[in-house]
């Protein structure tokens, strides 16, 4: 088993490492996730855009960036092979990168895949509760802030979607 060290600021592999498991995860939303998990209708044509062309757009733009990513860190990494890079905070306080973000990356991920199934099972606004709590734990939030947000978010949106486009959400 292998052990995550703290980069002391050098975050250029944890970036590279970042950066495929995002691409994985477009992947994943490419061929996977949206094809089979948002519907489709024979008749959408006719009405514009289709439901999966802005889960498309997203997997696809987060898929780019993330390869960016990858290229850069390991320009990067070349360039700075001998040389150590320490970042600071405004606290003077060393930055890293270790085990405790790298598993809240990959919870973060399993989340959207999560939220992309149970999307289709209890609908928007169970769903997006769910997982715009979840998430804001992962932030640590506190639970005052985070209850009534994660519930009254995803029913405005709802709700404006709603009454203002007649635009009805799952």
């Amino acid at each position: 088993m292998s052990q995550i060290q703290s980069t002391k600021g050098d975050l250029t592999n944890n970036n590279i490492i970042t950066g495929v498991v995002l691409v994985i995860f477009s992947m994943i939303a490419i061929f996977w996730l949206i094809p089979g998990f948002v519907d489709e209708p024979s008749d959408y044509r006719l009405s514009g855009l289709s439901p999966r062309f802005f889960p498309y757009l997203s997997a696809i733009v987060l898929g780019i960036w993330s390869a960016i990513m990858i290229l850069e860190n390991m320009v990067k990494r070349k360039k700075n092979a001998d040389v150590s890079v320490v970042e600071e905070s405004e606290e003077n306080e060393t930055l890293a990168f270790g085990k405790k973000e790298i598993i809240n990356c990959i919870l973060f991920l399993l989340g959207s895949i999560v939220y992309m199934v149970m999307l289709k099972f209890s609908g928007f606004i169970i769903s997006s509760s769910v997982i715009l709590g979840f998430m804001m734990f992962l932030a640590r939030v506190r639970i005052l802030v985070l209850i009534p947000v994660s519930i009254l978010v995803p029913v405005v949106i709802s709700q404006v979607l709603w009454l203002t486009l007649e635009f009805p959400l799952p």
